[in-house]
């Protein structure tokens, strides 16, 4: 049984600490084969529609619908095999992400393709697509940050599969969350180090102003030229674009997207976005239902012009401008990294880039992959943790979450 409450997750009775887990579908079934078209969706022993990784505790029917996606998966995998050079699939998984569903097709001469499609509520799926793929073509050409190659993608839903797409070869390895758990720690800590000199390369690059990476002369929107092939463009995160369970109101005022110049403009569109969730100031009740503990409309206005205030003072400190620097960040979680089957601390790819923003350092000062989280306090304070599994478990955790702290610190 799984239950999840906001973004965690609880499997029989063990939190997974924030972070949802990669939740797998195998389907082994009859060949697919470029001579005999491909059987119905139906054939599969998983439903490539419906979510079906975690039920939520609170709005789990909206949770659910919102990462439901309607599509040919018929001509999905037609369009995988037919990229793969292969005659036949031979196996195919399906992986719920926090962000994606993930269909991870095998082929006969043993090589494996993942096609990736985005969830609406991470942000406009037409922006994120397009921004995930440039942003990778950006760090294969700048970095030798292990990346998939990219075999075909679209950001139009209304191609032949009818849904934005990411499809990229997957390289021969394990993912690191199945793989951590049996992990000595030597290789974690090898892993580790070994994690934090691709991040190295990443938080190196230098960008001049706050947003996400795409292709040039692609957009609608505003961007910032970086040069002939890339540019900075509208922020895709859902929190400025209310796709998931947030709504935006826009009575006192619309939530800012752009590429921000400076620190300033940035904090600002923090504020635009809170207004912009904020209901008239004597709502309809039948129309915007509000509960006692969330406070007057007015209040929350208040609260939200006293944080510009502060906010406009602060920015332009001339001490928050290093900790402020543009900087790009990939989601460096266990289950977007894979690593060797035989030595796990060697890193084979970084596969998650779609939430990879440009944003100011100290946004992600707190942001700590789960290889890294501090283990849990102790029960009772000053009382020794029992003997055995517990205590090796928490010696354990304090190891990684120290290791990733001093490489950080280099």
């Amino acid at each position: 049984m799984i239950l999840v409450h906001r973004s965690h997750i609880f499997r029989l009775g063990q939190r997974a600490r924030g972070h949802i887990l990669p939740f797998k579908a195998t389907c082994h079934h009859m060949p697919y084969s470029t001579d005999a078209p491909a059987s119905p969706a139906n054939q599969y022993d998983f439903d490539p529609y419906n979510y079906t990784g975690a039920r939520w505790l609170r709005n789990d029917n909206q949770q659910r619908q919102l990462r439901y996606m309607n599509f040919d998966f018929s001509a999905l995998s037609e369009k995988v095999l037919a990229l793969s050079g292969a005659k036949s699939t031979t196996n195919c998984e399906k992986i719920e992400g926090g962000s994606h569903r993930e269909f991870i097709y095998t082929f006969d001469n043993g090589n494996r393709t993942i096609a990736r499609l985005p969830f609406k509520v991470a942000g406009p799926p037409s922006l994120t697509t397009a921004s995930e793929v440039a942003t990778i073509r950006y760090l294969q050409q700048r970095t030798n940050i292990p990346i998939p190659k990219v075999l075909d993608w679209s950001e139009d839903a209304s191609n032949s599969i009818g849904s934005e797409y990411i499809i990229s070869e997957y390289p021969v390895g394990t993912n690191l969350h199945w793989k951590w758990p049996d992990m000595t720690d030597d290789q974690r800590v090898k892993c580790i180090e070994n994690i934090y000199r691709i991040l190295k390369e990443v938080v190196d690059l230098e960008f001049p102003v706050y947003g996400n990476i795409y292709f040039a002369n692609t957009l609608t929107y505003p961007t910032h030229v970086l040069d002939d092939e890339f540019c900075i463009g509208p922020h895709c995160g859902d929190r400025y674009w209310g796709c998931g369970t947030t709504k935006f109101y826009h009575h006192h005022g619309s939530p800012t997207r752009e590429p921000w110049q400076d620190l300033l403009a940035y904090s600002n569109a923090q504020i635009d976005t809170g207004l912009a969730r904020l209901p008239p100031i004597n709502p309809d009740p039948d129309l915007y239902p509000q509960l006692s503990y969330q406070g007057s409309i007015t209040q929350h206005i208040k609260l939200l012009q006293c944080a510009r205030k502060a906010l406009d003072a602060i920015s332009t400190d001339p001490q928050l401008q290093t900790p402020s620097t543009p900087t790009l960040f990939p989601d460096l979680q266990k289950r977007n990294i894979l690593v060797s089957e035989s030595d796990p601390s060697i890193v084979i790819a970084i596969l998650e880039w779609k939430q990879a923003a440009i944003e100011p350092a100290f946004w992600y000062a707190n942001l700590v992959p789960d290889f890294a989280h501090r283990a849990a306090g102790r029960p009772i304070p000053n009382e020794p943790l029992q003997k055995g599994e517990d205590e090796e478990e928490y010696e354990r955790d304090e190891l990684c979450a120290k290791t990733y702290r001093n490489v950080m610190r280099v």
